[in-house]
């Protein structure tokens, strides 16, 4: 094992050193197509919703399991649908364009320089690192699959050092994230201070100063940690458990276990996103009544103990059979 590693180390080291992680031009111009689901996404997140629920029935009816119905708002591409007849084609593709272009830009960056670390981590480190962890294995996968390979003491090192490293990202992208969802929310409120750029900077700038621009960095921040944390513990406990059990199914088994990790620990912070979003509209001055119920909240504690006995602290984190919650709950 120890002479595969070296074998690793000193033929692979200039391969995965610079290419484990590539920033593709590719991905900004898929995320610029799909910008106004994610417009969609962060009007959901935000509680507006123009289109009166419907009643439908339960997905697991699909398959003959069930035959409840309940009460659900359409899906988002009507939801997308209904916004370009209402606010234009153009307004709505080009929505919070620039903000959410250098969201991506620093976010990608992040990502780049957190797997560099865990991959020059794993070279330097030849004792644990296999040839079959490099042959074959997707570049996107090689520092989670170096990561769950790690020692406790090191990977407790290295997750704590990729929490600094977030905590970073988080810091550099929160006044991007602040001014793309203001200006989601002044395109149903029809406020022209925010529709481009600079308006929007301008703009919250002179309602609440600096740190307009780090509304909501709390639970934003809670949410990226904790989700960071929970998709590494979760791959690591699962990684020996289940290889175990399908050795012979690693490389399938593997990605099977990132993605199972990835949706579990994503619907566990999933709630603090969703404050972190409202908590964005704290200050503003957008008529509308999502930003009036922002404004509401002493704090974002206020806020997550309020949606929460909504039943809302889940809601856009499904893009079909998006429930509606009972007039009781959310009263």
């Amino acid at each position: 094992m120890k002479s595969s590693s070296r074998r690793t180390k000193q033929h692979g080291v200039s391969e995965l050193d610079t290419g484990t992680y590539q920033i593709s031009p590719e991905a900004f111009v898929i995320r610029t197509l799909i910008n106004p689901l994610r417009l969609v996404r962060t009007l959901i997140q935000l509680g507006h919703e123009p289109l009166p629920p419907t009643t439908s029935t339960f997905p697991f009816s699909l398959f003959g399991l069930s035959h409840f119905t309940f009460s659900c708002y359409p899906n988002v591409f009507i939801y997308t649908r209904h916004l370009f007849h209402t606010y234009g084609f153009w307004s709505v593709m080009t929505c919070g364009f620039f903000s959410t272009f250098c969201f991506d830009a620093l976010t990608d960056a992040y990502c780049f320089v957190s797997h560099r670390y865990v991959v020059s981590s794993a070279l330097n480190a030849g004792e644990w690192l296999e040839d079959s962890d490099v042959v074959g294995a997707p570049k996107f996968r090689f520092a989670e699959g170096a990561m769950g390979r790690l020692s406790i003491s090191q990977f407790a090192t290295h997750l704590l050092n990729l929490c600094f490293f977030k905590t970073y990202e988080v810091l550099l992208t929160q006044p991007f994230y602040v001014i793309l969802v203001r200006q989601a929310a002044s395109v149903v409120g029809n406020n022209s201070g925010y529709s481009w750029f600079f308006q929007a900077v301008m703009s919250i700038f002179r309602d609440n100063g600096i740190m307009g621009f780090f509304s909501g960095i709390t639970p934003r921040l809670i949410f990226e940690l904790s989700h960071l944390l929970l998709f590494a513990s979760l791959s690591r406990l699962l990684r020996p458990r289940i290889f175990g059990f399908f050795g012979s199914l690693s490389k399938t088994v593997r990605n099977s276990t990132y993605t199972l990790s990835y949706a579990v620990s994503s619907f566990l912070a999933y709630r603090l996103e969703v404050v972190s979003c409202v908590m964005a509209l704290h200050g503003s001055r957008i008529p509308t009544l999502e930003a009036a119920m922002a404004n509401s909240f002493s704090d974002w504690r206020e806020c997550e103990r309020t949606l929460a006995v909504a039943g809302q602290l889940q809601r856009g984190y499904f893009p079909f059979w998006r429930f509606c919650p009972s007039p009781a709950l959310s009263a």
